[in-house]
Order: C-alpha cells, then structure tokens, then sequence
C-alpha cells in the first residue's frame, strides 16, 4: 500500500484525476460515453474487489463531476468542475491515510490459531448494571487456541458487527462513529472453530479495559500467545467495556459509568496528583496517590470501584468455569491444564488481575499492562510479576516493590495509555492528536508481544525466555527493564 491506498483505491484516484486533468489541458475530453465507460468500469471494479468503504466515498462523489465535465464543450466550465475533482479525490487519499485498512502483525509461534465463543451465564450473580432484578451476570468469551495449519477454513472478521463496535468506542468521542466501520473489512490471523490441536496447554485469561475496552482489543498479543501454544480466554465483561456482543443482545457500556469517567475531579485533587511526577520514592507516590484518591467525590470513585469488583468476580467465575469449558464446535476440557494458569490485562483489567492473583492460589504469573487502581497498591503478589507501561505511570513501581515474586518493570517511552491495545495500530492520526504516543504503533506492540510471550512462556511452561532471562535485549531502544528475583541465586538473569 502507498499512503495507506490499496492497488483499486490508487486506480480509482488516477483515473479521476487523470480524466480530470485531461479535460483542464485538452481542448477536449474523451467523450461523454467514453468517460462514463471508463470510470463504471473502474468504480465496479473497485467495489466488487475493495469494497465500500467510507473513506473512498468523496471519490465515489468526484465519478459524478468528471462525469459532468465531460459533458462539457467549454475548458473553461472544465477548469471550475477540476476544482471539486481534485478536492473530493484528495480528501479520499486523507481519508484512507488517516484510517487506513491493515493487516495484523503475523503470529511468529509453531502453530495455527483457532478462534471460538463461549457465552456463559453466572447463576449465582445478579446483573447489577440492569434495572431488571431478575438478571443474571453474562459474560462472552472469546478463545483463540492452538490448532494445525487448516488446509481451508474461515478466518476470523477482526472487528464483528463493526457498526456495533464503532458507535459504542466513538460514540461519545471527538470522532465521528462511522470512522471505524472499515475495521470490518480486516481479517485476523484466527480461523473459526478450527479443531484444537492434540495436547495440553497452558491457560491465560485476558480482561480488558474499561470503557471503550473490548475482549478483542489486544488480538496481535492474544494471537501471538495462541501461535505459541497458550489457550487464551478473552473475557468480555458486560456493561464494563464499549459494547459486549451476544447472539441475542448487545451488553453496551453502562451510561453511568461513562457519566463518572467523563467528569473532570475536583481541581484539588488534580493539583495534588500533578505532584506524582516530581516523586521518586514509591512510599511517598503511593501515600501522595492516596490522599488524591480520598478526596475524589464518591460518584466518580465510586463507579470505577464497582467495575473493578465487577471485573475481579468475572475472573473468579471465569477460573471456576475453565475445566468444563467449550463451545458449540470446541471442547477445551481435556487441553487445558489446571496447574499452569495465568492472567494478563489493560489498564483497569490489569488492576483486576493483579487482585485476582494475589486472592487465587490457582493463578501461577500475571501481567499488568498500564493499570493502576487503589486496590492493588496493598497487593504483594506471590506470583512472578510482568508489568508493561508508560513512562508517567509511575504508580506500578509499587506493586513492583511490594513483590514477593520474580518482579519486571518494564517501562516503554514514547507511549501513552492508549498504545497498549490495538488503538495504536488503527490511525495515524490519533498520534497527532497527542492520544497516542510517539512512539510507531507497531513497535510498541511488538515490545509488548515479545515481553508478553517471554514471560508466559518461562513462568506458565517453564520454557526458554531469551528476553527475561538477561540472554538478549529487545530491539527497540524505547524500552527499559527493571526486574527483582525472589531467589538471585537461581540466576536467570
């Protein structure tokens, strides 16, 4: 792709412009008849093997100008009509270069990746986030796991029901809802329903973010981690990320909660936590967090408290449910195994991990990806610890601290919150806006990866890991590592 144009995106433009042009500097065009042919040639070609997509509809508007000018005998009429063409075919190439179609990073493991949905239902739970009181708490998992090579197969739509999932992730946002709808259009490196490869394999359980969070919002991490032989259990937590899809509901994100997150704090608290950045002693950053955290009016503090509760009885009813899991097509009761089971999440589902770890004697390492709540600062986590982060979260140097396990602190510069789930790979633009960090999109998702899959592999399958055992340093020279063994002397670093 060049600026982010396909090859019948790049076609359509050229001729657009190039009949356009002609008319400008020919006495005369190609004729009415001619013009039409060529470009409903082009336009059917383009829609029968690109697609629609919004991003090329100006262009789709321009095919009507051109059109028109045709038509024309005068240059002069021709020379008014190439402005428009020139603008709407422009802001077609802006367009697809701001929210380009892409294609995820390759899974680098032995294996092909399956993909399936568990829906599940927790008896045993009321829905809190329902006025019905008779509801029960749903959850949708989505799995992806090992498999063979499939000689054919579906691969997986890498954003289902893209309407759906584009108006609940922008609705409320500086962007228009539709600007994600040709996210649809991508295929991930998953095959649906695939047979489950012969073995037992390890067990991590992904919880996502809150808010515009959603189960597949980390599928380059969660699909590398399949590839290399993990079984990866992608909750869903309804009514806590953008929009949780059943076969027969959409879960949206709760209005209320969104209320809490988009109420600015009082200016006291903000001034107390600007101070965290002139900190460097985790004692004194965590008291100074505190005290921040105390004064926050119950009606945001509150709302966020009750999703990460919420989040952490997910993850236990999830735990309870792994030995008898399976969908319609697959069964993971034999495969998966029970003593090697980790847990990893995004900012709040990161937080939620890291509680759930230190209360489940079951859970055996966990990675921690941007998040810190106040309920986790007290956590000395028995289990290896792995967490990802930004430069300015210097929050998670407490749990680092407050380990009583093999602890990594790694620190990712040029990142910002919103780099450590796939919001970094969908748009150039977001980088101009200050959402994302400096750093390439890919890149940072690449450091996460590889740490990612360096830690689960040591720590849940006890197998070699180059980039957390000191034998190797990672590529990008925006990382920096710290890390705290329980026992130096077993000297893996």
């Amino acid at each position: 792709m060049f600026f982010g144009l396909g090859f019948f995106d790049a076609l359509l433009l050229a001729t657009l412009l190039g009949l356009a042009f002609s008319g400008l500097w020919k006495s005369k065009m190609p004729s009415l008849r001619i013009t039409s042919i060529v470009l409903m040639t082009v336009l059917v070609a383009h829609l029968l093997l690109s697609g629609f997509r919004w991003q090329i509809a100006p262009a789709y508007a321009a095919i009507l100008v051109v059109t028109l000018a045709s038509a024309m005998p005068r240059r002069w009429v021709r020379a008014i009509l190439f402005v428009p063409t020139l603008a709407l075919t422009a802001l077609s190439a802006v367009a697809t270069w701001a929210f380009p179609l892409f294609e995820l990073p390759q899974p680098k493991g032995d294996y092909a990746v399956g993909f399936t949905e568990v829906f599940l239902t927790d008896e045993a739970r009321a829905e809190d986030y329902t006025p019905d009181e008779s509801d029960k708490r749903r959850l949708a998992l989505q799995v992806w796991y090992p498999t063979e090579v499939p000689e054919s197969g579906q691969r997986r739509q890498y954003f289902e029901q893209p309407i759906v999932r584009s108006k609940a992730i922008l609705g409320n946002g500086p962007l228009p809802w539709f600007v994600l709808t040709h996210l649809g259009k991508i295929k991930a490196n998953s095959f649906t329903d695939a047979p489950i490869a012969e073995g037992v394999y390890p067990v991590v359980v992904y919880s996502h973010g809150l808010g515009i969070g959603w189960s597949s919002g980390n599928t380059p991490l969660v699909e590398e981690l399949a590839s290399q032989g993990f079984i990866v259990v992608a909750i869903g937590h309804s009514h806590i990320g953008s929009s949780v899809i059943f076969p027969d509901k959409v879960a949206e994100f709760d209005p209320a909660t969104r209320v809490a997150m988009d109420t600015e704090p009082p200016e006291e608290v903000m001034e107390i936590y600007s101070t965290l950045k002139e900190i460097t002693d985790p004692d004194e950053q965590l008291d100074v967090f505190m005290r921040s955290m105390a004064m926050m009016p119950a009606s945001i503090k509150g709302k966020v408290d009750n999703a990460l509760e919420t989040q952490i009885e997910d993850q236990a009813f999830v735990l309870a449910s792994l030995p008898t899991l399976s969908s319609e097509n697959v069964d993971f009761g034999t495969h998966i195994d029970m003593e090697s089971i980790g847990f990893f999440g995004m900012s709040i589902g990161g937080s939620a991990s890291i509680i759930t770890c230190e209360k489940h004697p079951d859970c055996s390492a966990v990675v921690n990806m941007d998040g810190f709540h106040p309920d986790q600062a007290s956590a000395t986590l028995p289990v290896p610890l792995l967490a990802l982060h930004r430069t300015d979260n210097l929050l998670l140097n407490v749990n680092f601290n407050k380990a009583t396990a093999d602890a990594y602190l790694v620190e990712v510069s040029g990142t910002t919150h919103f780099n450590y789930f796939d919001f970094a790979m969908i748009s150039p633009l977001l980088k101009k806006m200050g959402i994302l960090g400096t750093i390439d999109g890919r890149e940072g998702l690449e450091v996460q990866r590889d740490f990612l899959t360096s830690f689960f592999n040591k720590y849940l399958k006890a197998a070699s890991a180059p980039l957390i055992e000191g034998r190797q340093k990672h590529r990008s020279k925006n990382v920096s590592v710290r890390y705290r063994l329980a026992d130096p002397i077993s000297g893996h670093q």
